[in-house]
C-alpha cells in the first residue's frame, strides 16, 4: 500500500512543522502505470492550504468530458 497524495501532504506538513522526514518510494522500477490520477475538490482544498496547488496544476493536463 502507498500512501499517495496523502502521505505526500503529511510529509509536507510534517516537515514544515519541523519534524524530519524521508520519503521513500518502495518501487525500484518506479515507472508510470498507464492510469491517470484524478483530484476531488477535496485533495485540490489540501494542496491549496499547504500551497503547492499551482505547481500541481502546472504539470497536471486536463482531460475533461
Amino acid at each position: 500500500m502507498g500512501g499517495g497524495i496523502t502521505g505526500m501532504c503529511a510529509a509536507i506538513s510534517l516537515a514544515r512543522a519541523g519534524a524530519d522526514i524521508d520519503l521513500v518510494e518502495a518501487d525500484p522500477a518506479w515507472k508510470a502505470l498507464g492510469a491517470g490520477l484524478s483530484l476531488n475538490g477535496a485533495t485540490l482544498r489540501a494542496l491549496g492550504r499547504l500551497g503547492v496547488l499551482p505547481q500541481v496544476v502546472a504539470q497536471g493536463a486536463w482531460c475533461g468530458w
